[in-house]
């Protein structure tokens, strides 16, 4: 789901009053793109995974020079829908 711009604006935000690292932990670069929000599927527990189970959705943040992609927690940045 992407973000509108008012949420991407509060995540940009948040992530600057987090004191997140703006330099890519796989190649240095400086240059990201905040991207969609996804929802992993429920993790598998005690032998399977239950179908309709939680998921936590999550806001990616991607770098422009080599690919790496970070995710944050879109509750915990106030930004959830």
């Amino acid at each position: 789901m992407p973000l509108d711009d008012e949420r991407r604006a509060r995540l940009e935000s948040w992530l600057q009053e987090k004191g997140v690292r703006r330099d890519c932990i796989a190649c240095g670069s400086e240059t990201w793109r905040v991207g969609d929000v996804v929802a992993p599927p429920p993790t598998p527990s005690g032998g399977g995974t239950v179908v309709g189970g939680p998921s936590f959705p999550l806001a990616q943040i991607i770098c422009e020079h080599c690919g790496f992609v970070m995710h944050f927690s879109t509750v915990t940045a106030g930004i959830a829908t």
